[in-house]
């Protein structure tokens, strides 16, 4: 039952100019140290990460033994897989077992290395039948894969940097070519226009053509910035000595700009996240951008749930029918706790009105389950002390069914303010 597989080390693509980067493990890791592809993959795998499980079933001494082993592997579990999920279409595990406490238990699962892990199919159904790595085989009972986007029996599923590895390279090569344009930008060209077939004589008495009188000129400014140069005009042309600066101004820079902006939002839609949830909002409303996100988070959530389906399948049965036999598969499960938790919003809202409205809270005092309620909202509650209300217009049933409903935690007073107090 002990760890099997070795360390598992990483590698990394290298990037030469002009040279677009193919598809490939190391690709990927060198693809999210992009910045929008950082910021897109975080955020696609961030709701997940921070979402609770609950663990249902009837027996509460299974329950709570599901609940204890899994319960502090669970970020570390969706951490991994979300990231394997994005970044390379799959995660493969290893379930490493112990006795504790006098029963077998799940003691870690150990995210195994993609670039150094072969997936062994069965040949005849093509299910998934374990791990390689070298020349060792991980046994069946002892792996846990989770794939993403997959079609048919290919178990390596489809990566999501992948839809972005095009777009990636153009981005690069956009950005270089911006690199370029700058650095042609930041200089000047002179030009010196001269009269043809012109000879000048130098202080000196040396005489020299006005092409090579024009190359001094060049030289001198670059140098000096300063010339000297005569106002005679050629007969035939009327073209006398005329010096020009050539420069861009950098207003191809908005294309640069654009295109990137262009290439990041396609990056974005590539990790199935709409661009106006996450990305710099120009146009349109909060409304709006709200509806994209929601729609994001309807799509995680859904991933999630195929996440924990696994874990149930393959790994919470199994733990269940070591120890409690095979009866026992199936008797818990893991349930993803919603990403957006409708129900609870509605429940708050009404919470709060109803606490607005003194008599609508005595006549509904009665009904509610308060230790939920609290629990529901993380209000801390002092059960060793009586929460006093009042009302005069109360009668006596309605007093002791409120006395009744709180099993003693609430009481009346004659205190009209007391009431005013907790609404």
């Amino acid at each position: 039952m002990a760890e099997q597989t070795k360390a598992q080390i990483i590698g990394f693509a290298s990037k030469e100019l002009g040279n677009p980067l193919p598809a490939s493990y190391a690709t990927y890791r060198t693809m999210r140290k992009q910045p929008t592809v950082a910021l897109a993959r975080a955020l696609s795998a961030a709701p997940i990460m921070a979402a609770d499980w609950t663990f249902e079933g009837e027996d509460e001494e299974k329950r709570k033994f599901i609940e204890q082993m899994f319960e502090p592997l669970r970020h570390r579990i969706l951490e991994s897989a979300m990231f394997g999920g994005i970044d390379f279409g799959w995660q493969g595990y290893e379930k490493v077992f112990d006795v504790v406490d006098g029963r077998q238990q799940l003691v870690k699962l150990k995210p195994l290395l993609q670039d150094i892990t072969i997936i062994l199919i069965d040949e005849k159904t093509g299910a998934f039948a374990g791990f390689k790595q070298d020349q060792f085989e991980l046994p069946l009972e002892n792996c846990l894969l989770i794939s993403f986007r997959v079609e048919g029996t290919m178990w390596y599923g489809n990566s999501l940097l992948e839809n972005a590895r095009a777009q990636y390279n153009d981005w690069d090569e956009n950005n270089e070519t911006a690199k370029v344009y700058d650095q042609k930008v930041a200089g000047a060209h002179i030009v010196v226009k001269y009269p043809q077939e012109m000879i000048i004589t130098k202080p000196d008495g040396t005489d020299i053509t006005g092409y090579e009188a024009a190359q001094q000129i060049v030289t001198d400014l670059e140098n000096n910035g300063s010339i000297a140069v005569p106002n005679t005009l050629d007969s035939e042309t009327d073209i006398g000595w005329c010096i020009d600066i050539l420069e861009d101004q950098g207003k191809r820079t908005t294309d640069f700009v654009s295109r990137a902006k262009y290439l990041d939002s396609c990056i974005v839609r590539a990790l199935l996240l709409p661009e106006r949830a996450i990305l710099e909002g120009e146009f349109g409303t909060k409304a709006e951008a709200k509806t994209h996100a929601e729609i994001a988070v309807t799509h995680m959530e859904l991933i999630h749930q195929s996440i924990t389906e696994i874990i149930n399948w393959h790994v919470v049965d199994q733990v269940l029918e070591m120890n409690f036999g095979e009866e026992a598969k199936g008797s818990v499960k893991i349930i993803p706790a919603p990403l957006v938790d409708d129900r609870r919003k509605l429940i708050e809202s009404l919470y709060v009105k109803v606490l607005q409205n003194p008599q609508a809270a005595i006549a509904e005092y009665s009904s509610w389950d308060l230790p939920k309620l609290r629990d529901l909202f993380g209000i801390p509650a002092n059960l060793s002390e009586h929460t006093e209300i009042v009302d005069e217009g109360m009668d006596g049933d309605e007093r002791k069914s409120l006395e009744d409903t709180e099993d003693g935690e609430a009481s009346v007073s004659d205190s009209s303010e007391d009431f005013d107090d907790v609404a």
